[in-house]
């Protein structure tokens, strides 16, 4: 059984950790900005009703913290397959990242907005 501080001891391989960093951030940057606006309007289209259906809680919970919860799914299923494989580097960078994604999230519309008028 592995235990806190055998995590904590074991070396991150840096490659590794910034490699899934920058996918992670990615993946969920394309989810807020494509995937949820296209879901939206590919299942409930444009007009009077598509906007009581965007104001609804499930709605509005789907749209705020399904990123969040589908990034942190896929983390923790990293840890758990590297885990059982014996990778403890590679289990404690999903480990890393998966708190600093829990930490940025908060920030993530003035990051996105950073970003989209950077490029604008």
């Amino acid at each position: 059984m592995l235990t806190v501080k055998e995590l904590l001891s074991t070396k991150t391989l840096y490659f590794h950790f910034l490699l899934r960093l920058v996918l992670s951030f990615l993946l969920c940057a394309l989810i807020i900005l494509f995937i949820i606006p296209l879901f939206y309007f590919l299942v409930f289209g444009s007009g009077r009703e598509s906007e009581r259906i965007d104001g609804l809680p499930i709605s509005v919970f789907i749209t705020n913290w399904f990123p969040l919860i589908f990034l942190t799914l896929l983390m923790l299923v990293g840890f758990v397959k590297n885990l059982r494989t014996n990778q403890i580097s590679k289990a404690k960078s999903y480990v890393l990242i998966g708190l600093i994604s829990l930490i940025i999230y908060p920030f993530r519309l003035p990051i996105l907005d950073f970003f989209i008028n950077l490029f604008q």
